[in-house]
């Protein structure tokens, strides 16, 4: 990876005009945890640099600095851009994820299954349907974990880990308070 980072790096620098190489490397920096050089390059792209495609390189920073509603945001621009892409379908759904939003998740899972798979790719059964079902099977749990999740930034580590401690068979807010702890 950082062998791959450093051609990146020099196919950039040999052409400052080229999108792929530019793209290459920002992918790269985000992967390998260079985010203010990934912040750095999405401020200044080559042109010409469809926004929907500099919408999906910000989530995707977004999502490495642990900001989920952020991320949710720029794949939500981009797919304005590309409606039929299938990655920002798979994208947006893990934002939404990890951002206490099941609903709209399962909204993108299926719009990823029909154009990855049509009817014969279940949505249900990708990792990504099993957790909108673990978050939605009890959508009392799920509103206090919405609730929590929401809490300001100083009260959500705590309010997470009192639900944790109330409702600890549950998945949704373990993952959500490891989610928090990171950020």
């Amino acid at each position: 990876w950082p062998r791959a980072r450093a051609l990146a790096r020099e196919a950039a620098a040999l052409d400052p005009a080229s999108l792929p190489a530019w793209q290459s490397h920002v992918e790269l920096e985000i992967a390998l945890g260079g985010l203010q050089e990934a912040a750095r390059l999405l401020d200044s792209p080559p042109r010409p640099a469809a926004a929907w495609l500099l919408q999906r390189l910000r989530g995707q920073l977004a999502v490495a600095r642990f900001r989920p509603a952020e991320a949710a945001a720029h794949f939500r621009e981009a797919l304005a851009g590309a409606p039929e892409d299938p990655a920002l379908h798979l994208l947006l759904a893990r934002a939404c994820l990890s951002d206490c939003a099941p609903d709209e998740a399962m909204t993108h899972v299926r719009a990823w299954a029909r154009a990855k798979g049509g009817p014969s790719l279940k949505p249900r059964y990708t990792f990504e349907g099993r957790m909108v079902e673990e978050l939605t099977l009890d959508r009392d749990a799920l509103a206090e974990l919405q609730a929590a999740w929401r809490a300001s930034e100083r009260e959500r580590v705590a309010a997470l880990a009192a639900l944790v401690r109330r409702q600890p068979d549950l998945t949704g807010p373990a993952i959500a308070l490891l989610l928090a702890l990171r950020a």
